[in-house]
């Protein structure tokens, strides 16, 4: 798929200053940063599909008409009528007015909104042609027997320098949703946070020359008001929210959680990165709750990374939520150890890796025969 080239730090600081950087104007032109709310249907061409979800699908198009000239964009619309529920509508809705008050590097731009023909919602947004982190590390669909060749194969374009360049871009578009993304829309209170809640590798993708990798599909995101607070800055909140591989232990048990509960997936996402192997692979969803969320099982950290790197992976996905460090602290942490010399820890790992999936995959195997 091409070979990822390294981006340029951007910390949360210097980040936000490109984010809130941007003229007032903008904001004043048909919603709070100058989108169109109301493109035709018609102005969308070459239309193809992208993706497919359980109440959406996704298409790349060319949208034209406007002073920028035609782009390539993506498009999201609510499936048929009878496959769809008031939940979806819902969410499409939410993304929708969650997008027009974000802007950052590191979080899919939002191009306009409009009426299908039938009357439905559609969303527009720019089109992130370099495809899903998932896709890009291929940690999620790999043939059997075949992982060791595709680790080493992703590792010579995505070494461990890289995934934590393009981490620490993802972990200041996390600190600007959570600290700095609203106050600037009217209709919103001042000081409201935005949760993504559902970080995965299929939520991340890259921008088309593999320099920047963002952060998109809000559709269960959720701005969080100070009012809402039912103390200790916890919120009560839908539970099992997101997908299970990744999510927080309270989210998972339907306890009062808050943004940190971002933070650990995005912890259990850095790790996969990293290690170029899915977490909990041999895990089911019984086995999920079992030892992760009640037992609090973690991947393995390799004995070779720097400490400070994996000292910050233990806080971020402590069960614990008081434990877990801010995002803006994530990202400066993982700058630091990007400062570090030395860049072959992760290379050495992969060699023990292999060896220690061979045991789990035993350990797995002998475990299914016992309960047999």
């Amino acid at each position: 798929m091409g070979t990822a080239t390294s981006s340029p730090a951007t910390g949360s600081g210097e980040a936000g200053k490109q984010a809130t950087a941007v003229d007032q104007q903008e904001q004043d032109d048909g919603g709070p940063w100058g989108v169109d709310l109301s493109i035709p249907f018609e102005e969308i061409i070459d239309i193809r599909p992208l993706a497919d979800g359980t109440g959406c699908t996704c298409w790349q198009g060319t949208l034209g008409g406007n002073n920028e000239g035609n782009k390539r964009v993506a498009i999201k619309t609510l499936k048929a009528s009878n496959s769809t529920s008031d939940s979806d509508a819902e969410d499409l809705d939410r993304e929708l007015s969650i997008l027009q008050h974000l802007r950052h590097p590191n979080v899919v731009r939002l191009a306009g909104a409009g009426q299908t023909p039938e009357g439905g919602q559609f969303v527009v947004t720019e089109l992130l042609s370099g495809g899903t982190l998932s896709a890009a590390i291929g940690t999620q669909d790999r043939p059997e027997g075949t992982g060791w060749f595709q680790r080493f194969r992703v590792r010579t374009w995505f070494p461990m320098e890289e995934a934590l360049r393009q981490a620490a871009g993802v972990a200041s578009a996390l600190a600007y949703l959570h600290d700095e993304a609203v106050p600037h829309g009217i209709s919103v209170v001042k000081g409201a946070k935005v949760l993504h809640r559902d970080i995965k590798p299929n939520n991340l993708a890259f921008t088309a020359d593999f320099r920047t990798l963002k952060l998109f599909d809000f559709g269960l995101a959720k701005m969080l008001r100070p009012d809402d607070s039912i103390g200790d800055n916890l919120y009560n909140m839908t539970g099992n929210t997101g997908s299970m591989r990744y999510m927080a232990p309270e989210v998972a048990r339907n306890l009062p959680a808050n943004e940190t509960a971002d933070v650990y997936s995005f912890a259990i996402v850095l790790w996969e990165m990293v290690s170029l192997e899915l977490p909990f692979q041999f895990y089911g969803v019984n086995q999920l709750t079992e030892r992760v969320i009640l037992g609090g099982a973690r991947p393995r950290l390799a004995p070779d990374w720097p400490a400070g790197f994996t000292d910050l992976l233990t806080r971020c996905w402590s069960a614990d939520l008081r434990e877990r460090p801010s995002m803006a602290e994530v990202e400066k942490r993982l700058r630091e150890v990007l400062q570090q010399p030395g860049g072959n820890a992760r290379d050495v790992y992969l060699l023990k890796h292999i060896l220690l999936v061979g045991i789990d995959i035993l350990t797995s195997s002998l475990g299914e025969h016992r309960s047999v």
